[in-house]
């Protein structure tokens, strides 16, 4: 995974409805804060959104954990 730092970034997790700053830290930090975990998690991009994701060999398929957005 790519290490960057979240400068300008909030995060929500997947179910919660608020967005959490997380300004200067790592993503590595951030995913394992969040989940306790750092292994499987990675970050993808779509079209408009980022999310930390966890891939799931088992099913060659990746889980999506929580949801990246700029702060305006």
């Amino acid at each position: 995974m790519k290490k960057y730092t979240l400068k300008t970034y909030e995060v929500r997790k997947r179910g919660e409805s608020t967005f959490t700053d997380y300004k200067g830290k790592s993503m590595q930090t951030v995913a394992s804060r969040l989940f306790g975990k750092s292994k499987a998690i990675q970050v993808r991009h779509t079209y408009s959104t980022t999310y930390i994701v966890e891939y799931l060999k088992e099913y060659n398929s990746f889980l999506i954990l929580a949801e990246i957005r700029r702060v305006q």
